[in-house]
């Protein structure tokens, strides 16, 4: 847990130097609520892009609970992406993302492809894979490693004020080993997020219907195959 923390401060205190440096940063803080996982989250994120369209990012995830503010750290999430411009309209990015996770780091490649209209709407496809092995030593599944493909179908409207965004992602496991919290080997889920800007400061909230929840959750009760939803409420601000 102490390794896992210092990875957060290190990661954070890294890119936001940076972004701090070349006064062209973005710093996000958002709470996440979880409808049947009963779980609150807090996540802050520090990212940059380059003229060159090169981008990176760090973000770090807090569990709160049990009557303490900071119960414990659950994830660190680093990633690196491009975004390159094709005539007018097109672009595409290839990206990586890197997420820490108590039981094991997921490595997740990807590549998206989108198109903008001149109206401010636009739509953007993307293609990811995840390869995460999972190092637990009270799981059956120690030492396997989950790995899922998943297509990201999005589209929205963004303008220097307004931010509308709404999500589609169908997911497989191509593990035999492996299932989703539905009991498939495929599920999917939905997100929809609205902002609007304020000089540098945005505002947003997202909510998103994620896949099926079993086990038992952050309160200690017992939860079996239902949908699992989520809140987010955030605010960002761009150097």
């Amino acid at each position: 847990m102490k390794n896992k923390t210092l990875v957060q401060t290190a990661l954070l205190s890294a890119l936001c130097s940076l972004g701090f440096a070349t006064q062209a940063a973005d710093i996000e803080l958002k709470h996440e609520y979880q409808s049947q996982a009963k779980s609150n989250v807090t996540k802050l994120k520090a990212g940059h892009q380059w003229d060159s369209g090169f981008g990176a990012s760090a973000e770090v995830g807090i569990l709160h609970g049990d009557g303490k503010l900071f119960k414990e750290p659950t994830t660190n999430n680093f990633e690196l992406d491009g975004y390159y411009q094709i005539g007018d309209k097109w672009f595409v990015k290839p990206g990586m993302n890197i997420n820490v996770e108590n039981d094991g780091t997921a490595i997740r490649p990807y590549l998206s492809a989108g198109y903008h209209f001149d109206s401010g709407f636009y739509t953007e496809g993307r293609y990811r894979y995840e390869d995460k092995k999972i190092s637990d030593k009270n799981s059956s599944l120690n030492g396997k490693s989950s790995e899922i493909h998943r297509a990201d179908l999005s589209a929205g409207y963004k303008n220097d004020k307004w931010l509308v965004d709404a999500t589609y992602t169908a997911m497989n496991q191509a593990n035999k080993s492996f299932q989703f919290n539905n009991g498939k080997r495929d599920t999917y889920e939905a997100k929809l997020k609205a902002g609007y800007r304020m000089g540098n400061w945005m505002p947003f909230i997202e909510v998103g219907d994620l896949d099926k929840y079993s086990g038992i959750n952050h309160q200690g009760d017992p939860v079996s195959n239902k949908r699992n939803y989520k809140m987010e409420l955030g605010v960002n601000y761009r150097f």
